[in-house]
């Protein structure tokens, strides 16, 4: 449980960054040479932002083991692994090139404006990627709350503790279909019990 939240809270943090470069798009594509070579200068510093990408990769690599190998839960999780890494893979490919041809926004060259035009379409680019992380990973924290490793227990909310039968030696409740009355509950392993 407590691996499934960082999961969700670390990828939501990175998701922070992209986000803005992805709403201020609209304004600072149009802006001058000047102004936007100013407006520029509020990054420096914004790397440190970046380094919440490596461990996101770890929580949500974790939260995949965690829940077992080749489960819904795992599969989500390692998608939003995966689609974090392509957060990287954008940056390194297209972002960084243009940060150290330009130092950092801090030289102005002929051809600033298809630098910025890709600077600023990575950015995008990698908040959509980033975005779509975060609801992989909430996705795979919420089905992990459901089906942890080991257990085949579906729905165990839905009655009271005493109402569950236990798999011997598995501390975990056996799959079966109960309703909250105890007359009305059946296992589905094929035995009767009460009416149903």
């Amino acid at each position: 449980m407590v691996i499934a939240f960082l999961a969700i809270i670390v990828t939501g943090l990175a998701v922070v960054a992209p986000a803005a470069y992805l709403f201020e798009l609209p304004r600072k594509i149009k802006m001058s040479a000047d102004q936007y070579f100013v407006v520029q200068t509020i990054y420096l510093g914004w790397w440190t932002v970046g380094l919440l990408l490596p461990i996101a990769i770890g929580t949500n690599i974790a939260l995949a083991l965690e829940v077992g190998i080749n489960t819904l839960p795992s599969w989500l999780a390692l998608t939003a692994a995966a689609l974090l890494v392509a957060n990287l893979v954008i940056f390194v490919v297209w972002t960084r090139p243009v940060n150290a041809i330009t130092k950092n926004w801090a030289v102005r060259l002929e051809n600033w404006r298809g630098l910025r035009r890709q600077w600023e379409f990575s950015h995008a680019a990698n908040a959509g990627v980033t975005v779509l992380a975060f609801c992989f990973a909430a996705l795979a924290a919420l089905y992990s709350t459901t089906r942890r490793k080991g257990a085949v227990t579906t729905r165990r909310w839905a009655c009271p503790r005493h109402l569950r039968r236990r798999v011997p030696g598995s501390g975990y409740p056996v799959r079966e279909r109960l309703s909250c009355n105890p007359r009305r509950s059946q296992p589905t392993d094929g035995s009767r019990r009460g009416r149903w």
